[in-house]
C-alpha cells in the first residue's frame, strides 16, 4: 500500500509541474506526425502549389504543422475520401501528400518521406511516368502532369520534433509551454507534453521521424519512478516494449530508430511533443 501512494504522489508531482511562459519555438525547428485533423480546400492547383499552399499555413498557426493529406491506415483512408466528396462539383478529386521524388523516380513516398504501402490503387494504375498522386471516390490514381490542377486536402498534425538540445526536465518544461491551437473543436481541454505512445504502431511511427533529429536518440515522456516506467500522460498498461533493466542513473526513454532507450536525464538531445487531453482537475 505505501509503495502505491507513493507511485501515484510522485507521478501526480511530474504532471502537476508548472507551466512557463511560452517560448518563441521558431517554425524550422519543427516536424509533424499524428493526425488531429484536416481541411479541404475546393481551389484547384497544381500538386506543387498545393503543397506549397497547405505548408504556408504554418505561418500562422505556429507551432503546429500542415501539409498534404498523409495516410497511415484504412481509416485515414476513409477520412480524406469523406472530405475530398464534400466538395460540391461532381467526381470531385483531390491531390494527397503522396509523390515520386526526384532522387529516385521508383518510390512512392508521402511528404513526411515515409515510403508508401500499396493500396486502393484504381485499375491499371499507376503508370511508371507518374509523379503525383490525387483521390477520387475510394480509389488512387497516378498523375504525370505537373501543370494539371485539382482541388486537394491539407492535413493539420499535433506531434513536433524540437531540435534543440535540452536535458529531459528542460524538454519537458518546453512542451507544457507550448501554446495549444485554439481552433473550432480543440479550443478547450488540450495541453502539450512529452510524448506518449502505447501502440507499435504508434511508435513505429514516431520512429520513422527520428532520422529528421539532429541527435540520434530523442527524448520521449518516459520516467522511471519507483522502480517502474511510467509515461508523461498517466498511462502504464502499454502495449509497447519499455527499457529493461536500466543500469544506475538511467532514470529517462529515449526513442531511436532501433527502439526505445534509458538515458540518464541530464545528456542533452531534441525531443518531441505532443498535443494530448489535459487531465481532469
Amino acid at each position: 500500500m505505501r509503495n502505491t501512494f507513493t507511485n501515484d504522489l510522485i507521478l501526480f508531482f511530474i504532471l502537476s509541474l508548472p507551466i512557463s511562459q511560452p517560448p518563441l519555438v521558431d517554425a524550422s525547428l519543427l516536424v509533424q506526425h499524428y493526425t488531429l485533423g484536416q481541411w479541404t480546400s475546393n481551389k484547384q492547383l497544381t500538386w506543387e502549389e498545393a503543397w506549397q499552399s497547405c505548408r504556408s499555413i504554418d505561418h500562422d498557426y505556429k507551432p503546429y504543422h500542415w501539409n498534404l493529406a498523409i495516410m497511415r491506415n484504412q481509416d485515414d483512408f476513409k477520412r480524406v475520401e469523406q472530405l475530398c466528396a464534400r466538395l460540391t462539383y461532381p467526381n470531385a478529386t483531390c491531390w494527397i501528400g503522396l509523390h515520386k521524388l526526384d532522387t529516385d523516380l521508383n518510390v512512392w513516398k508521402w511528404v513526411n518521406h515515409q515510403t508508401y504501402d500499396t493500396m486502393n490503387w484504381a485499375s491499371e494504375e499507376p503508370d511508371t511516368d507518374d509523379r503525383f498522386v490525387r483521390i477520387m471516390g475510394d480509389k488512387l490514381y497516378g498523375e504525370h502532369c505537373a501543370s494539371c490542377s485539382f482541388s486537394y486536402v491539407c492535413q493539420l498534425d499535433n506531434l513536433i520534433l524540437v531540435k534543440e538540445n535540452k536535458t529531459w526536465e528542460e524538454a519537458l518544461d518546453h512542451c507544457r509551454a507550448l501554446q495549444v491551437y485554439k481552433w473550432r473543436r480543440w479550443e478547450n481541454g488540450y495541453m502539450f507534453d512529452l510524448l506518449s505512445f502505447h501502440t507499435e504502431v504508434e511508435s513505429s511511427y514516431a520512429q520513422s521521424i527520428v532520422r529528421e533529429a539532429k541527435t540520434d536518440e530523442v527524448w520521449i515522456g518516459l520516467r522511471l519512478l519507483a522502480g517502474r516506467w511510467l509515461w508523461m500522460d498517466g498511462k502504464t498498461d502499454d502495449g509497447v516494449s519499455s527499457p529493461v533493466c536500466p543500469a544506475n542513473g538511467m532514470n529517462c526513454g529515449t526513442l531511436s530508430e532501433k527502439g526505445s532507450q534509458a538515458r540518464s536525464c541530464v545528456e542533452r538531445r531534441n525531443f518531441f511533443c505532443f498535443q494530448r487531453p489535459a487531465p481532469e482537475l
